[in-house]
């Protein structure tokens, strides 16, 4: 009986699909399989603490988005002691206080800020000093304010020690802006040091 061989142009095609089917199977049994999960929120904060710049960023936004835990996480001494305080006069509101507060801060400061520097200081080789403008919106408008900080290394870490605001660099809608307006600036806090 004679001996049946395949061609190489087909033997060459067979191994090619076998090897990328391998491939396939390896990478979905690391990569596939597990549920994704939801997809990210918007108002997701994204934690960066490599640089002293990022984490000032990060701290900033979790600030100006009331994210208490991302806060406490990312502040030691000064800036920790402000979080503590912040996060205590919310939870002294009342339920019905806390919700109102929680859904008209959500829809006017939802946007994330970025901080853009323009100087940085070093006060030691574990320490920075960042001044520099904190720039976002705010109610759908333009919104830009001084801020700094002195950020800390602790480990691979930067945290932020102290967050000085500054002047608001932007127009602010008058009934932010104008004492005389007849609004209680007292339900949302928006006249207050502490808000970016």
């Amino acid at each position: 009986m004679a001996e049946r061989r395949l061609s190489t142009p087909i033997v060459l095609t067979l191994a090619s699909a076998m090897v990328s089917i391998g491939v396939v199977v390896v990478v979905a049994s690391r990569y596939g399989g597990a549920d994704p999960g939801p997809a990210p929120s918007p108002h997701e904060i994204p934690i960066d603490t490599r640089t002293p710049e990022a984490a000032a960023e990060t701290f900033l936004d979790a600030w100006r988005k009331r994210d208490h835990a991302i806060c406490r996480d990312l502040a030691v001494e000064g800036a920790l002691e402000a979080v503590l305080t912040r996060q205590e006069d919310d939870q002294a509101l009342t339920a019905d206080e806390r919700e109102v507060k929680s859904r008209v801060w959500d829809a006017m400061a939802s946007g994330r800020l970025v901080l853009e520097l323009s100087e940085s200081d070093e006060i030691s080789e574990t320490a920075v000093g960042l001044l520099g403008v904190a720039k976002g919106e705010f109610l759908g408008r333009p919104y830009e304010r001084e801020v700094e900080f002195t950020m800390v290394q602790v480990g691979d870490d930067w945290l932020v020690a102290r967050m000085g605001l500054g002047d608001i660099l932007t127009e602010m809608p008058g009934f932010l802006a104008d004492p005389g307006e007849t609004y209680d600036p007292s339900e949302f806090e928006m006249r207050g040091e502490d808000v970016p």
